[in-house]
């Protein structure tokens, strides 16, 4: 199981009625991309008002529109040409099936439109999943299945379309600039930035995710994933007292709202690797691009993504002159945080 930490922040959606059915709406802006979820899952709505909510928002200019259906949709896929296996396509309009979930993007319009249609939502069908150890919470089928598939990857890949790449990779930041620790799951991304939160006055960007255009990066923020192997490796900071306590990390944001929005300079790109030795190196921005690129053509060849590539063609990630490049393992996070004190 796994605890998502974050403000304790009631988000709260306006309903429209139509006929005889009544949709709760959501407007959310990240980094200048206003839109729009459309749901009759109040529930649903809920938790996405929780996950996205440091980018709710009142924007009336909407560019993209997402509705969310709870039902098998009436689609004729004989009129479409068919890609691949999961991939779907007719002139401005693509389909993209996965299990009980089908994504349909509209590109015909001035505005974006994606209808995802999942199903089958009932207790039995979430119980398969706990018994396959898979999901294990109403949170987690909603995550899995709609946000991440529908909703996450796409808005990731639009923000590409306006010359931001996306890094996985945490990020703090000071009155110095950021940091991004980049790599692949598993490597410490997280847990190498929230031990630094307690220090320093560093600020959360991201965990995750986070969007650079050269010399600058854009936040990211999403509800903090502390699994119990993060926990039990965060034991030095004081992540295990504000957990006893109830606390949320409220602290360790940013106080202005508006920053969630805004860039902070980069100081320090720094590729995570795994291994049994305390190494710090520093490394041109030659070498950097090649580590990006590497990594993102293992995450890429994910089928989500490459089917949205083909929708939302990637674009060429342009790193900044005014970043220091390092590469680093390490095999605890005391000889994390030695190596990193003098270039934080």
């Amino acid at each position: 199981f796994m605890d998502l930490i974050f403000l304790n922040v009631n988000v709260k959606y306006r309903k429209l009625n139509s006929g005889n059915l009544t949709y709760n709406i959501m407007i959310f802006n990240i980094h200048g991309l206003v839109f729009e979820v459309v749901s009759q899952d109040p529930k649903f709505l809920d938790y996405l008002g929780y996950r996205f909510q440091k980018f709710v928002s009142k924007e009336k200019q909407i560019k993209i529109k997402f509705n969310v259906k709870f039902k098998k949709p009436s689609i004729d896929l004989s009129s479409y040409e068919r890609i691949s296996y999961n991939f779907y396509s007719k002139k401005n309009q693509f389909i993209i099936k996965k299990e009980n979930v089908i994504i349909f993007y509209d590109l015909s319009g001035d505005i974006i439109k994606v209808t995802i249609y999942f199903f089958p939502k009932n207790p039995k069908h979430l119980a398969r999943l706990i018994l396959k150890g898979r999901r294990n919470t109403l949170r987690d089928y909603y995550e899995h299945f709609i946000i991440w598939r529908g909703i996450q990857n796409t808005l990731l890949s639009l923000l590409e379309q306006k010359n931001l790449s996306v890094l996985h990779s945490s990020a703090i930041k000071s009155n110095n600039g950021a940091t991004l620790f980049f790599g692949l799951g598993g490597v410490g991304k997280t847990t190498v930035a929230l031990s630094h939160l307690f220090s320093n006055n560093f600020k959360l960007m991201g965990d995750n995710f986070i969007l650079i255009d050269g010399d600058n990066a854009y936040p990211f923020l999403e509800p903090i994933t502390l699994t119990k192997f993060k926990r039990d490796k965060l034991t030095l900071s004081r992540i295990k007292q504000v957990m006893k306590k109830n606390k949320t990390f409220n602290s360790y944001f940013p106080r202005d709202e508006k920053s969630y929005n805004n860039f902070c300079p980069i100081k320090n790109i720094i590729f995570l690797t795994a291994s049994k030795e305390d190494t710090l190196t520093k490394i041109n921005k030659s070498e950097s691009l090649n580590l990006i690129n590497s990594t993102l053509k293992i995450l890429g060849e994910t089928p989500e993504f490459t089917e949205l590539n083909m929708i939302f063609p990637k674009k060429t990630i342009k790193l900044g002159s005014k970043v220091n490049y390092y590469k680093m393992s390490y095999k605890d996070l005391i000889g994390a945080k030695k190596l990193l004190s003098n270039i934080l």
